[in-house]
């Protein structure tokens, strides 16, 4: 099975071709996606290396948030209309898993934290065993404190991955203590590689949706959104 992934939910993501459990190619962008008309060229250099055509592929793999609300856009707009004028389905992969599922230390609870902004992150809990990923405290945005407080039930160690932690790390520490520890950076940041496993995993299990019913999932209204509502309450 032929997949392409896509992930701009944060400001570390990319493309990737991958087939039969090994990577063909890859397109890593560090910065942020904040135009669409950067990832169009990237395929078609991605596919032109691979000796592929755009026909060839079979799935459409996702990141579908939290994360930025313009990436995430981006992301799924490209990633529907591909499916669509395909064919072929449309998978999309949690970006808190495909994160935890980066964490290369083997064995544990990973936690994954994104930069949420107004001193907040995206997290979730899940549980690393024998390359299988299990899924402990479902996503949510939060502030660090009440985090820690929602972890003070679990044994550590309690590995840190995601793009607030080299930021934030002693924060992070001084507020969930020991048990946590900061994973090394090269184990910390996922690539689209791995996206594209996690979605065959999904797609193997009959996971797949509709390209007109995959939604990003912002946990939060977007910001612009937020403020008409309020100065319409007012």
């Amino acid at each position: 099975m032929r997949i392409l992934s896509i992930d701009t939910a944060t400001r570390y993501g990319g493309l990737s071709l991958w087939d039969q459990g090994a990577i063909i190619g890859e397109w890593l962008v560090s910065g942020g996606l904040t135009h669409s008309a950067r990832l169009m060229p990237a395929l078609d250099f991605l596919l032109k290396e691979a000796g592929w055509d755009i026909e060839d592929l079979d799935l459409v793999a996702v990141a579908s948030g939290p994360g930025s609300f313009t990436g995430l856009r981006i992301g799924m707009a490209t990633a529907k209309g591909l499916a669509q004028g395909l064919e072929i389905d449309l998978i999309g992969v949690p970006t808190l898993k495909f994160w935890a599922s980066a964490f290369a230390g083997g064995q544990g609870l990973v936690l994954p934290l994104l930069d949420a902004r107004r001193t907040e992150f995206y997290t979730a809990l899940y549980e690393k065993k024998d390359w299988q990923i299990k899924e402990i405290m479902p996503a949510h945005q939060a502030r660090i404190d009440h985090i820690a407080k929602s972890l003070e039930e679990y044994e550590g160690p309690i590995w840190a991955v995601g793009d607030a932690v080299s930021r934030d790390a002693q924060m992070l520490k001084e507020q969930i203590g020991d048990k946590l520890k900061i994973a090394p950076e090269t184990f910390r940041l996922p690539r689209p590689g791995m996206l594209a496993h996690l979605a065959y995993e999904l797609w193997q299990t009959e996971e797949r949706e509709s390209y007109k019913l995959l939604r990003p999932n912002y946990l939060r209204k977007p910001e612009a959104e937020r403020k008409l509502e309020a100065k319409m309450q007012t």
